[in-house]
């Protein structure tokens, strides 16, 4: 396979569209997987110290998958118009009929149509823009979530409890809570939601996004290599259990 059977040239819109459509293909994947495998460490975790830490990994996995999320819809949306090119149009007729109606379901959240969840895309929209993805904190929202998680008047539906940190031997056995529970609590009064319920809604979004998007990357490949090498991994490899 040549470069050229991906991205013909500078003017090549749809090959260009399709590459950035497998980095995000690439980084949900990372993501769930990663969460695959803090959920079966979290069934083995003894004591309050190793579920904090791995309960703040899962807090920061969602809030990476809400802001990937995001990043794809932007992607969709402004892109509208090489999204409804004839020819991007033909990888959609290439592809089955459950990678089409997931990629529906991404279009209709991304730009506005019938069936898409308005709710979702603004919520989406306020994470991404506070502490999903920023660490400046000139407006105060990540310290006033402080405030409202440790604070005397917590808002209602906030676990209240004392600021906590790991101060371990390495970086594996530390950790600072606060800082996790500061920014769920920063996000919540922005969105109107819990964030568990934004979080799980997006990661239902990024699963039926990658649904789309390798069918899609694939049937772009075939459409215009002459020749694929198939890869196969090295014998006797397998995800660590």
């Amino acid at each position: 396979m040549r470069s050229s059977d991906i991205v013909r040239d500078d003017h090549d819109e749809v090959g260009k569209l399709i590459v950035s459509l497998a980095l995000v293909f690439n980084d949900l994947k990372g993501l769930v997987t990663a969460l695959w495998f803090l959920r079966d460490a979290m069934k083995l975790a003894r004591g309050d110290a190793q579920n904090g830490q791995l309960s703040g990994m899962v807090l920061q996995n969602a809030r990476w998958m809400v802001g990937l999320v995001h990043e794809l819809l932007d992607l969709v949306r402004e892109r509208g118009a090489v999204v409804d090119s004839a020819e991007f149009r033909s990888l959609l007729n290439a592809v089955g009929p459950e990678a089409r109606t997931a990629w529906e379901a991404i279009e209709a959240v991304a730009r506005g149509r019938e069936g898409g969840d308005p709710t979702l895309r603004d919520a989406l929209v306020r994470c991404r823009n506070s502490v999903a993805f920023h660490y400046d904190d000139k407006r105060g929202k990540l310290w006033r979530g402080f405030l409202s998680a440790f604070g005397d008047e917590p808002p209602p539906n906030v676990a209240v409890g004392r600021p906590a940190f790991s101060d371990g031997d390495n970086m594996e056995g530390s950790r600072f809570y606060f800082a996790d529970a500061a920014a769920k609590a920063a996000v919540e009064p922005l969105i109107g939601m819990p964030f568990e319920v934004v979080s799980l809604r997006a990661s239902d979004l990024g699963r039926r996004a990658n649904e789309a998007l390798k069918p899609l990357v694939v049937a772009h490949i075939r459409g215009r290599a002459d020749q694929i090498e198939p890869y196969s991994p090295p014998a006797g490899w397998q995800w660590p259990k």
